[in-house]
């Protein structure tokens, strides 16, 4: 209107849109003007204006008629043609006969609607003019005009309206008129857009979305599609059957509706039994319909509208009238009629067409398949209406083997093999397709039968000849009992596709062959069924099911379970599984059973108008016919941004856009491209995953909902950081799934709802949102990392005293070039090495043999700057050095961070292992001498012991010592001075005993038995010659000269060094020595026999030594450093005294030494008193100056 704003100044316009009373499919999508310049829109034009330029040219098309006056003439030229009808009808009927008067007035009424028809016409042909040139210069492309006019015709041809015009009486010119007309106006609207200064044109041409626009004319018009259902086995109502009671399943054909399931019968035009004659031969023809099986084979002409239904099993019987012939064959009828009809006409009722001639003419079961074949439109063909008919007809018992009747292009022709098999059953199954030429149609008929394997037939109907043969490999697989074609690789020529359901164990398979250009099949691939007796490929059927461009395979296996379907879909290589359907899926109530669910599949067809093709499954066991649907498959593509598109380090949030965008049948379909209603319910939801592995967020899983496809363009969120986030090199990763949500609530299928394509990747995305970390364009750190490390508490050459105090180990860093982020040391401890306390900046990992310590030196470590870690080591488990190589301890660590290390990446340090440790010993005697008399009258045994205490010093721990003990017990003659009792080993205040090599006396005893005692022991006396330190290796004493010796000396010596003296060895184990803590205590108790101690002596002055000798000895560890000062071996040492008694003191010299002692201390007491000692005069001097003062 801005456009021509001067055109229509001071006017208005109104639109009204108005929906059908009667909404009839085929009813013409119309819009009119009134007078008051009120527009009229008959809703049902939208589904036939696919853009706005569309509309423009509709509405300035109907202003021109405003502008032209067009209504106000077409009244008065009613008007006036009225008038003039009237007039001329009086004066004819006035003047003329009846008769004549009736003819003229028929003429004259003829030739003026004509004539206002031709005005009508031409007034539309003003009007298309004038409006190009106003919606020219409202800047429409004027090419979507002719786009329109060619919907017009395709909806007109879907209609079949054009065969119901009279070209002298329409209104409107034809559409092919008007589109030529269109096309001498284009360069004048052309030339108008431009003077108004319109953009230039897209460079896409809009005719070249005409496929898509007819596909969607389609659509629309199959809104009210029904299915045909053959019950071969059925029967028709009561009413029929009590008319013909003979009629007992003769099979039933329904057309059922697909939105209300309403179904209505489809029947042939005589129920009951007809006759017919055949005229060659002068004989009568009784066709009965009982177990006929009518609906067994059915198959449509689209191109045509005809329906055929067959029914082979249909019996007839010839007879010749006064002769005895009377021949029944199973010869089976087909029936045929308009599609829309629900009566069909039998064929060749009086079998004109067929040959009685061979041997074997009888029982062909005529009709068992049937098919129609569709023609391509090719660059030949594009455009013309192709009416002539394509058929093949299966007779697959004809002449015993087999035949099948073509009709191509009108003319019919009876193939049969040319090589002859009385089982081949040739014609079981028929199909067309162009397998090697786009523009050459080829018929195909399976024979499995044929020498017990099966065959399949490619017949070339213009030469009637066998084009290929393709034969089974397997006896008994039934090779081409079910056939389906359909263009698997979208290669632009049809594949075929042979079932050979009794293949194995009748597990079936079906086999794929590719047609190809050379004239010759190839085989892809063998689809193989899985359960043994399934069937599978009993049913095979082909379609585009995903409207991807390629075609897919249903496959039935009606005996696997109660019945299963596998959808296979198409691409350009292998075919894969997509779908198995079961029967039981269906199952409404429990007590509802489905039965041999996929026995027939139905060729694809889109039932619904949603643009995707749906099939139709049989299960005749059970009496079912189930629908299955198809929803649009749409390929999601996600596309994430965010803003910003960098994080800077301290950033708190950011935000994220998921933009979907829809690709529905190869069209993308965006908030502001999809144009369906129905596509604008559907709900979605996009499922975001940010940083799932590192959560620096606080949001990990969001989920964005859409209401519709056109609510928002993109879906958006903001996310938040959260605080204190280490991890800066690794971006945070953003992951979106897109899903479609519906309603499950509802029994009513959603033909719109978009379902996603299967294995589609573009349904998810993933974006990466980086941190700006500072090293430079390239976002790459380069970073350059020295190491060192250092012991702490240990001795001179990284040694270690073994159990001394713990150590520390120290690794500094110093980074010398880019940032450094997320640098961890990696730790690896020796054996037994362990943490005496965990930094809280570290982890341990014990899953291993060895301790591992991940440490974090701090994000980053920037250039120049220097970290450390020190961990403290627990060392109490290390005890024995031996167990390492070469007394060495070895530790590593790994440095490891997210930039690019071009410096240290591994250390490791020694640490040198050694054992200080040492025993030191002291002993005593509890009494170091003992006096004896040499008086005859006897005295008791004496009681005595030596003590030893062993010191352990060093921090090493002693893994095996001991403590050995030489006590001598006896002289050579074996006479024995000194009973020994059980030695006591205490070891921080625990007993423990220790091993000798002689019986000791119990401690508990009270009294030794000198006989009983010897006899207990084992005494040796020393041998000189031999070691100093065992007894283990004395001999016997035989003499004892140095013994008479020693007595004389009036000293006697009695240790294990002293030739001739028994000793005995007790050892005892240190092992328990751990710590400096723990102190070794042994004690040795003895008993001295007096009475043969005094014996041996007779009375002489003697003094005997009794001495022990003490070592102890560390035997593990071996190698160790020993502490200055310590003693290993002493020697305690008991000495006895023997001397005769005295004569006893007189009592008179006690009283006399007592006096003088007391005359003595008076003596002094006088002198100190006369010198004053006892006067204090200090004091009386102190007492009288205080007095004076």
């Amino acid at each position: 209107m801005n456009s021509n704003k001067n055109l229509f100044k001071d006017t208005d316009w109104t639109i009204t849109i108005i929906h059908r009373i009667f909404n009839n499919i085929g009813s013409f999508p119309n819009v009119l003007i009134l007078p008051d310049r009120n527009i009229i829109v008959i809703i049902d034009i939208f589904n036939l204006i696919k853009s706005n330029d569309q509309l423009t040219f509709i509405l300035a098309h109907e202003i021109s008629h405003n502008m032209l006056l067009h209504s106000l003439e077409i009244l008065s030229f009613g008007v006036i043609n009225y008038v003039a009808t009237i007039v001329f009808s009086f004066l004819i009927w006035v003047f003329y006969e009846s008769k004549a008067a009736a003819t003229l007035c028929l003429t004259m009424y003829i030739l003026f609607g004509a004539i206002f028809s031709w005005y009508k016409r031409k007034s539309e042909t003003e009007a298309d003019e004038v409006g190009l040139e106003l919606a020219a210069k409202s800047c429409i492309d004027p090419r979507e005009v002719l786009v329109f006019w060619e919907m017009m015709k395709k909806f007109e041809e879907l209609t079949h309206q054009d065969k119901f015009q009279i070209p002298l009486f329409m209104n409107h010119p034809t559409l092919d008129k008007r589109e030529r007309r269109i096309i001498q106006l284009m360069p004048t609207a052309l030339e108008l857009r431009k003077q108004s200064k319109c953009p230039k044109l897209p460079a896409e041409d809009p005719r070249d979305r005409l496929p898509y626009y007819m596909k969607d004319i389609e659509k629309h018009m199959l809104k009210n599609s029904k299915i045909l259902v053959g019950a071969p086995k059925g029967n028709y109502s009561s009413p029929s059957i009590q008319r013909f009671p003979y009629l007992i399943e003769p099979g039933v054909v329904f057309r059922c509706a697909i939105k209300n399931s309403k179904c209505q019968i489809i029947k042939p035009e005589k129920i009951e039994n007809e006759k017919g004659y055949e005229t060659r031969f002068a004989m009568n023809i009784l066709i009965r319909k009982q177990f006929g099986w009518f609906g067994s084979a059915i198959s449509v002409d689209e191109i045509n509208g005809i329906l055929t239904v067959c029914a082979p099993r249909t019996i007839v019987v010839i007879s010749k009238p006064f002769t005895n012939i009377n021949f029944e064959t199973l010869q089976g009828m087909c029936y045929s009629g308009k599609v829309s009809s629900d009566v069909l006409s039998i064929e060749d009722k009086n079998l004109m067409s067929y040959s009685f001639d061979s041997k074997f003419w009888y029982n062909p079961l005529h009709g068992f398949s049937v098919h129609y074949a569709s023609m391509k439109q090719t660059k030949g063909n594009e455009g013309k209406k192709e009416r002539k008919i394509n058929r093949i007809v299966g007779k697959p018992k004809h002449e015993d083997y087999g035949t099948v009747d073509v009709v191509y292009l009108n003319e019919t022709m009876s193939i049969e093999l040319s090589f002859l098999d009385n089982l081949s059953q040739f014609g079981y199954s028929v199909e067309s397709g162009y397998f090697f030429k786009k523009d050459q149609l080829l018929f195909v008929s399976g024979a499995p039968g044929w020498h017990y394997v099966g065959t399949v037939i490619i017949v070339n109907p213009e030469s009637r000849e066998f084009v290929t043969k393709l034969d089974g490999t397997h006896i008994g697989e039934f090779f081409g009992a079910s056939l389906a074609v359909g263009d698997l690789n979208n290669d632009g020529l049809d594949d075929l596709l042979i079932g050979a359901p009794l293949w194995g164990e009748d597990n079936g398979r079906v086999y794929v062959f590719v047609g190809t250009s050379k004239g010759q099949f190839e085989m892809t691939q063998i689809l193989y069924g899985t359960a043994e007796g399934g069937h599978f490929g009993y049913a095979i059927a082909s379609g585009d099911l995903d409207a991807d461009g390629f075609d897919d395979i249903i496959v039935g296996s009606p005996w696997e379970n109660d019945g299963v379907i596998y959808v296979f879909n198409g691409g350009s290589d292998y075919l894969e599984v997509s779908e198995r359907i079961e029967a039981a899926k269906f199952l409404r109530r429990p007590s509802q059973k489905i039965q041999r669910f996929g026995f027939s599949i139905s060729k694809p067809v889109d039932i619904d108008a949603n643009g995707y093709l749906d099939i139709a499954v049989g299960a005749y066991k059970s009496g079912h016919a189930i629908i299955l649907r198809s929803k649009p498959v749409t390929k999601t593509q996600l596309l994430i941004e965010t803003v910003p598109n960098t994080l800077q380090r301290d950033a708190r949030q950011f935000l994220v856009k998921i933009c979907p965008l829809y690709f529905v049948r190869n069209v993308r379909y965006n908030s502001e491209q999809v144009n369906h209603n129905s596509f604008l319910a559907i709900k979605s939801k996009v499922t975001v995953t940010i940083d799932e592995r590192y959560q620096r967020t606080q949001q990990t899983i969001l989920e964005l909902k859409s209401s519709n496809l056109t609510s928002n363009v993109c879906l958006s969120a903001q996310v938040n950081i959260s605080r204190n986030i280490r991890d800066f090199i690794e971006p945070i990763s953003i992951f979106a799934k897109h899903d479609f949500l519906y309603d499950n609530t509802s029994s009513n299928f959603c033909k719109y709802c978009l379902v996603e394509k299967r294995n589609n990747k573009l349904q998810t995305a993933q974006a990466f949102l980086p941190f700006n970390i500072g090293c430079g364009e390239d976002k790459v750190c380069n970073s350059n990392i020295s190491a060192t490390a250092k012991f702490y508490n240990i001795q001179y050459n990284d040694t270690w005293v073994i159990g001394s105090s713990d150590i520390s180990l120290e690794i500094s860093l110093k980074n010398y070039g880019e940032p450094a982020y997320l640098t961890i040391l990696e730790f690896t401890l020796p054996e037994r090495i362990m943490l005496r306390s965990i930094l809280p900046f570290c982890q341990e990992d014990n899953s291993k043999e060895n301790l591992i310590v991940i440490c974090d030196t701090g994000n980053p470590i920037w250039n120049g700057e220097e970290r450390s870690v020190k961990l403290n080591l627990d060392m109490r488990h290390l005890i024995n050095g031996s167990l390492y190589d070469h007394n060495k301890l070895y530790f590593y660590a790994i440095i490891k961070t997210r930039s690019i290390n071009h410096g240290t990446t591994n250390i490791s340090k020694t640490l040198n292992l050694v054992n200080e440790v040492s025993l030191s010993l002291h002993g005593k005697a509890n009494e170091e001498a003992y006096y004896l008399t040499t008086l005859n009258e006897s005295s008791s045994n004496i009681t005595f012991q030596h003590t030893y205490q062993v010191y352990k010093l060093g921090a090493s721990p002693i893994e095996d010592a001991q403590l050995a003990v030489k006590v001598p017990l006896a002289t050579e003659d074996s006479t024995t001075l000194i009973y020994m009792y059980k030695p006591q080993l205490y070891i921080s205040g625990e007993l423990f005993e220790c091993s000798s090599e002689s019986t000791l006396v119990d401690s508990q005893l009270g009294e030794v038995q000198e006989e009983s005692f010897l006899d207990k022991f084992d005494i040796h006396k020393r041998n000189v010659e031999a070691s100093a330190v065992y007894l283990s290796d004395a001999k016997n004493v035989q003499t004892s000269e140095t013994l008479n010796k020693n007595l004389t000396d009036n000293i006697i010596y009695i240790n294990c060094s002293t030739p001739d003296i028994a000793c005995t060895t007790i050892v005892c184990s240190l092992n328990t020595l751990k710590t400096l803590q723990d102190v070794g205590k042994l004690v040795i108790k003895f008993l001295l026999n007096v009475d043969k101690f005094k014996a041996n002596f007779r009375n002489k002055r003697a003094v005997v030594k009794f001495t022990t000798e003490v070592n102890v000895e560390i035997i593990k560890p071996d190698e160790r450093l020993d502490i200055n000062g310590t003693r290993s071996t002493i020697e305690v040492m008991t000495m006895f005294y023997y001397t005769p008694k005295m004569e006893k003191l007189q009592l008179w010299i006690i009283i006399v030494s007592v006096l003088v002692g007391l005359l003595l201390l008076c003596i002094c007491v006088a002198i100190l008193n006369m010198l004053g000692f006892f006067k204090r005069k200090g004091k009386q001097n102190l007492t009288k100056q205080e007095i004076d003062e």
